[in-house]
């Protein structure tokens, strides 16, 4: 499954675990952007403005965010979106502000995180 494959609603939480882990940091890397670039050019430029405005529209706080992604419920999805943030907030290499989200989503899907050490490259 790629990200391509998502569905309306998949690729909303995609966008908004992107937008909040996003928005946690002071400024974004050139690592980063590249991450979120890559999935702007998967979803298209166009729906991705949609799905950011629409994120905007509806999720005014974590807790409205939690319960929309409890809806998510393909376990491949899951998976496909909770990597592509964790790379994108990762892709510098420095530690995530916002990682308690990212605890969070791993306990409510049932995604294990998996970091690779310099050991495991």
């Amino acid at each position: 499954m790629d990200l391509q494959d998502l569905d309306r609603t998949e690729q909303l939480a995609l966008v908004a675990l992107i937008e909040f882990v996003g928005a946690a940091e002071p400024e974004t890397s050139e690592e980063e952007e590249a991450e979120i670039s890559r999935a702007i050019e998967v979803v298209g430029e166009d729906t991705w403005d949609e799905l950011v405005a629409e994120v905007d529209a509806r999720f005014h706080d974590l807790d409205g965010l939690k319960v929309f992604l409890e809806t998510i419920l393909r376990p491949e999805a899951r998976a496909l979106i909770f990597e592509a943030v964790l790379e994108a907030g990762l892709a510098d290499g420095r530690a995530l502000r916002n990682a308690g989200i990212l605890d969070w989503l791993s306990a409510a899907w049932g995604v294990e995180i998996e970091i690779p050490t310099e050991d495991e490259d």
